[in-house]
């Protein structure tokens, strides 16, 4: 990664510094020498977490265990390791353990892999209301945070919701992928969004998302009985891509700030592209 090849130059530059420095006899070999400790030890830390990963995407949390230990000891200061030591605790079985790591973060550590973490563990121990309240905080800051490990809460916290029956929170969680390629929304989305609405009973479901022009015919795919299309598609550009289905929306919420004449030339707008099709409500 990025990381390490950072690291590899630094501990390079600072190797060369020792050579140079010694050949030369100046007393600057000795600070060299310390820098290049510390390149040394920050790409071990890299080389570790990425092993750490990679082990427990292949099923082996001891290994993974072990390596964000030797993160957590190189980089004690490093908050966002813990929550990565819970998850392989909790895969290893030591329920009880991944809780004390978690309890040990600061209050004020806010990232969705934390909250992602006390989530699997409360959920582990039984403790759904606590569960519950994690799950939601993994999904508020996975808004504000756009990493792989956010689209990960996001994923597993909408199956956490699912099982609850919170199907809100589950269609928060869910909407909140929607921007992203349709190859990654077919790969990681589609699938819990057709749980989603395929658990809903008794009412009709509206398919809902913005700025996803390049998602209808995979939302249409995923269900529901009316689809969404905001402003940013045509309506008849719309349904020629998918077909006979129910609509609704494509009015941009901003122009209702603006004045009356505006608005009804917008409204006029939207009744020309739907060719006569709309019902305004």
């Amino acid at each position: 990664g990025a990381g390490c090849t950072r690291d590899f130059r630094q501990l390079a530059d600072s190797v060369e510094s020792i050579l140079l420095a010694q050949t030369i006899g100046e007393d600057s070999a000795r600070a060299a020498l310390g820098q290049a400790v510390e390149a040394a030890q920050s790409l071990t830390a890299d080389l570790a977490l990425q092993f750490g990963a990679l082990s427990m995407a292949e099923g082996d949390p001891v290994s993974a265990l072990a390596a964000f230990q030797e993160v957590k000891a190189l980089r004690p200061h490093d908050r966002a390791v813990r929550p990565l030591i819970a998850e392989a605790k909790l895969a290893c079985g030591q329920t009880h353990a991944a809780l004390v790591e978690l309890e040990s973060l600061p209050a004020a550590v806010d990232t969705p892999r934390a909250h992602l973490a006390a989530a699997r563990v409360h959920r582990a121990l039984g403790n759904t209301e606590q569960a519950i309240t994690s799950a939601t905080a993994a999904v508020w800051a996975a808004c504000a945070d756009r990493s792989a490990s956010s689209a990960e809460a996001l994923l597993f916290t909408a199956d956490l919701f699912l099982e609850w029956g919170q199907h809100e929170m589950a269609a928060q969680a869910l909407h909140e992928l929607l921007a992203i390629s349709p190859a990654d929304y077919r790969d990681y989305v589609l699938l819990p969004t057709q749980k989603l609405v395929s658990g809903i009973r008794g009412a009709p479901v509206i398919h809902f998302g913005t700025g996803t022009g390049a998602l209808l015919e995979l939302m249409k795919e995923a269900g529901g009985d009316v689809l969404g299309v905001d402003w940013r598609v045509a309506l008849d550009d719309a349904w020629a891509r998918l077909g006979n289905v129910a609509v609704m929306g494509n009015l941009d919420p901003a122009v209702l700030f603006s004045d009356a004449k505006t608005i009804r030339a917008q409204v006029r707008r939207v009744q020309h592209r739907g060719q006569g099709r709309l019902e305004i409500r």
